[in-house]
């Protein structure tokens, strides 16, 4: 076996390992709503958790993927095209799953969320919310704002910000989209690490971005937006479609110009 065969079987075995490990720790302890709560410990830290693998965050870590994916190369003007192009690839690439995943896969299972159903139960809103999702965006966001704003006492222990958060987010549940970004772009991001093994000191690193996604996982389920399933499904799609695209001749080049 090749020595980047070598590094890309090495580099799945650590994205598998990690999300086993991740499904066993919430699995272990329950964690659904535990940081819904102002006063919970875990508030912040799961809101800035979740933040890093939103739309924002995600272009981020996309600019310091395609960064390291071509700072091996000698030119200046080789790493600006490198880095032009692989940004452009992965953030279509993550856009267009992220897009099947929002117009088919969610609408195929049909799952609710935890806070919607938190919600509806907190407001007696039952009737109305079985066709709730057949709704657009807007009309979902505005009706959970209402009921927030109507019961207003119901919800006064949690914080506004993740009021917030929860009207935002008025989609389906299954799975979660940003376990599956998290876990997605971990892969990418630590493949480019393990690749700089003899360039900077990054590679022994190559781990870092496993422990950021399962964290991403943990924080969604402790903020109520989504189930253990619904995060164990999204990452672990996340993780094969990453390793699938950086193990094909056909997607990989489009990725870095160089193999591993």
């Amino acid at each position: 076996m090749s020595k980047a065969k070598e590094i890309e079987h090495a580099h799945f075995r650590a994205g598998i390992s990690a999300w086993m490990g991740s499904l066993s720790l919430m699995l272990l302890f329950p964690i659904l709503n535990t940081a819904i709560y102002s006063n919970s410990p875990y508030f912040g830290v799961s809101m800035l958790l979740t933040e890093t693998a939103g739309k924002y965050g995600s272009l981020i870590i996309i600019a310091l993927t395609a960064w390291l994916y071509g700072i091996r190369l000698e030119s200046k003007k080789e790493q600006v095209k490198s880095f032009v192009l692989s940004f452009l690839f992965l953030l279509l690439f993550l856009g267009v799953f992220a897009l099947i995943n929002e117009k088919l896969t969610k609408p195929m299972v049909g799952k609710m969320r935890p806070s919607h159903f938190y919600i509806f139960n907190q407001t007696n809103w039952p009737d109305e919310s079985i066709d709730f999702y057949e709704r657009s965006s807007e009309q979902r966001s505005l009706i959970l704002g209402n009921l927030i704003a109507n019961n207003a006492k119901k919800f006064a222990g949690i914080d506004p910000y993740l009021l917030q958060h929860w009207v935002e987010e008025s989609g389906l549940s299954f799975p979660s989209g940003h376990s599956f970004n998290a876990w997605m772009l971990a892969t990418l991001l630590s493949f480019s690490m393990l690749r700089l093994r003899s360039t900077t000191w990054l590679h022994k690193w190559y781990f870092v971005p496993f422990i950021w996604s399962s964290l991403v996982g943990i924080s969604r389920i402790a903020l109520g937006v989504h189930t253990l399933i619904d995060v164990a499904a999204g990452s672990l799609i996340g993780l094969l479609i990453a390793s699938l695209a950086l193990y094909l001749d056909s997607t990989r080049k489009f990725i870095f110009r160089k193999r591993a």
